[in-house]
């Protein structure tokens, strides 16, 4: 519409300004006054976008929203150097043990604060930085795979394999990897999660029962 290769529709307008959520106090509500006053130049008004994207900017409800975001922020960038230095320490014998004590807390600690009631920056960091940690620690086990390091990849997989959301085929890759690495008690921990979950083979190998 906005080219003058499709005829305005005030419908589909109005839908699409429903759809931003742009009413309330907060620093989405902001966000999507701006976006709305981008999306809507040259075929709506968008004078009123702009002003209340302006009210809520000066807003404290808001001041304070976006200071948290940037705190968050900057403190997931501080784990994310922490959490590189506590795997590539995984590789060194010498702080092996160290850093998967630090990994292992790590990760407690956001599932702890990924876990809160209230949606806020924290938790919002929180339930990225594991899924972060999930894929470094599974996609990066294809090397110590290949190099047949069975004890490095089974701890790493078995750090993987408690962050949520629950993934019955991880599981069962946890056991078969602790088995390959001598751990028979822990594999057969989440052999029977999996079990108990309905999933007696991973994905690829097999039909589950």
């Amino acid at each position: 519409m906005k080219a003058g290769t499709r005829p305005k529709d005030n419908t589909i307008i109005d839908e699409w300004i429903a759809a931003q959520h742009a009413d309330g106090d907060s620093a989405a509500a902001w966000r999507a006054n701006i976006q709305l006053a981008n999306d809507l130049r040259g075929i709506r008004d968008v004078a009123p976008y702009e002003a209340r994207a302006e009210v809520l900017r000066k807003s404290k409800t808001v001041k304070d929203e976006l200071k948290a975001e940037r705190s968050a922020h900057n403190k997931e960038a501080v784990l994310t150097q922490n959490l590189i230095r506590y795997q590539t320490g995984l590789d060194d014998p010498a702080t092996r043990d160290d850093s998967e004590r630090q990994l292992r807390s790590t990760v407690n600690d956001l599932k702890r604060r990924s876990a809160a009631d209230s949606d806020t920056p924290d938790r919002r960091a929180s339930r990225r930085a594991l899924a972060g940690i999930f894929a470094m620690l599974v996609e990066g086990n294809r090397q110590y795979l290949e190099r047949n390091q069975y004890d490095l990849a089974a701890v790493r997989n078995d750090i993987a394999a408690d962050i949520p959301p629950d993934r019955p085929g991880v599981w069962l890759e946890a056991a078969r990897l602790l088995e390959l690495a001598g751990d028979k008690k822990r594999a057969q921990y989440w052999r029977d999660r999996a079990e108990k979950a309905g999933v007696t083979q991973p994905p690829g190998r097999g039909r589950p029962r």
